[in-house]
């Protein structure tokens, strides 16, 4: 089934969550890894490109994302849940799609405002004439935002697992 019921994601938020989810692990192993490495290795240029292409994808399956959550229904919570587990739930689904939007984001932009966003080696995004000090902004956001998306990154995981194994619903079924 492509799209949501109130019992259950369709197969296309399914795969966007997951997909989503595995790029944004990886290119927060892979930030920490090449901003790590010595500034001569030349691999670090590769796994700046990488990230950098991976961010832009990341991106755009956010946008596709939140528009495709917006226009299905979403599986109701347990009808047993107390009102404020359910409302730390959406809020931290909602500060989790800023934070991936504003992640991608504010890396774009600080490359775009600098050197430059490589995709995947086909086309280089290049903004001439923008402020380095615009630049730094973004950078700033973008080296401060990850400590924010780790927390609510973990409140979710540890959710789902909650109601996994403590509270035994389907929460975490519904999206696997």
């Amino acid at each position: 089934m492509l799209k949501n019921t109130l019992e259950e994601y369709g197969w296309l938020a399914k795969v966007l969550h997951w997909v989503v989810g595995l790029a944004m692990i990886g290119i927060v192993i892979a930030g920490l890894i090449m901003t790590d490495m010595d500034q001569t290795n030349p691999v670090r240029g590769q796994i700046y490109m990488i990230h950098k292409s991976v961010g832009v994808t990341i991106l755009a399956l956010v946008l596709v994302r939140f528009l495709w959550r917006l226009a299905n229904p979403v599986p109701a919570l347990p009808g047993d849940m107390p009102a404020w587990q359910s409302l730390l739930a959406h809020l931290n689904i909602y500060l989790l799609y800023a934070l991936m939007f504003s992640m991608a984001l504010s890396g774009f932009l600080m490359s775009y405002s600098s050197y430059g966003v490589p995709f995947f080696g086909l086309v280089t995004f290049k903004g001439e004439g923008i402020s380095p000090d615009l630049g730094k902004f973004f950078h700033t956001v973008h080296v401060l935002l990850p400590y924010v998306l780790y927390a609510s990154f973990t409140a979710h995981i540890v959710g789902a697992l909650y109601h996994h194994f403590v509270r035994k619903d389907n929460i975490l079924k519904r999206m696997v």
